[in-house]
């Protein structure tokens, strides 16, 4: 989970974007590490893609982790001006994230919801855990 959010607040910082982190007390997580790196990696990946060429939106990421009783939550949040564009040049694995991200909520048998008001892009994951 460190290194993840480290590589990804690294990558955003490089393009001029801010991460704000919210965190609770992650050390009884009993989630697969491939499995967070998975869901992370494509999430944050989205986020950053979308602002990178956001010059009229608050270039920020908000990211929430949460872990209470077995219920696991992630909310990532960010603005965007127009629908984002590609960036991925191998146009077969673009847009498979998302995808992805579905099904690794499916395993947890989770709940995957996207909200877009049309500046802000929010992703709202429930993972339910067994301790």
């Amino acid at each position: 989970l460190d290194t993840i959010l480290n590589q990804k607040y690294t990558q955003a910082k490089l393009q001029n974007t801010s991460m704000r982190f919210t965190v609770s007390d992650l050390s009884s997580f009993p989630m697969k590490d491939e499995d967070v790196v998975t869901l992370l990696g494509n999430l944050l990946d989205n986020a950053i893609n979308a602002l990178k060429d956001g010059e009229e939106v608050e270039k920020t990421i908000h990211l929430l982790l949460s872990f209470q009783a077995n219920a696991f939550v992630i909310q990532v949040v960010n603005q965007y001006r127009d629908k984002p564009i590609k960036y991925n040049e191998d146009n077969f694995f673009h847009g498979l994230g998302l995808d992805i991200v579905k099904s690794t909520v499916e395993f947890y048998h989770g709940i995957f919801d996207i909200e877009d008001d049309g500046e802000n892009f929010t992703v709202n994951i429930i993972l339910y855990l067994e301790i």
